[in-house]
């Protein structure tokens, strides 16, 4: 689970932060699986799949995620929290960093 995040400022800086790091730069599709929109509070709850730039061999990998998010109004966002199982991300992100290890093993070996 992530900390909770109160403003624009802090989802700005925590989602900056995320993507410093290469290999969760390569998550890059995020399919909705479903969501549910909540007009009386302007919460958005929704699960998400997030899914792994295709490391080169045609293997997927992904890990699942539920998002609640609070609408502040003009179009922008005051809140957002994400659940998710820490270990499956884990394990998601370890096999796409080995099997792109592996693609590029193989195209230095072809060369």
């Amino acid at each position: 689970m992530d900390p909770d995040r109160n403003s624009r400022e802090e989802i700005r800086d925590w989602i900056t932060g995320i993507y410093t790091n290469p290999v969760a730069r390569a998550v890059r599709t995020f399919v909705t699986k479903w969501f549910i929109v909540d007009e009386e509070r302007g919460w958005v709850i929704a699960e998400f799949d997030n899914i792994w730039d295709d490391p080169g061999n045609g293997q997927v990998f992904s890990f699942r995620n539920y998002t609640l998010m609070k609408y502040a109004g003009d179009y922008q966002w005051c809140f957002q929290e994400d659940q998710y199982n820490p270990q499956k991300r884990m394990e998601a992100g370890m096999g796409w960093m080995q099997a792109r290890q592996a693609v590029k093993k193989n195209k230095k070996e072809m060369v």
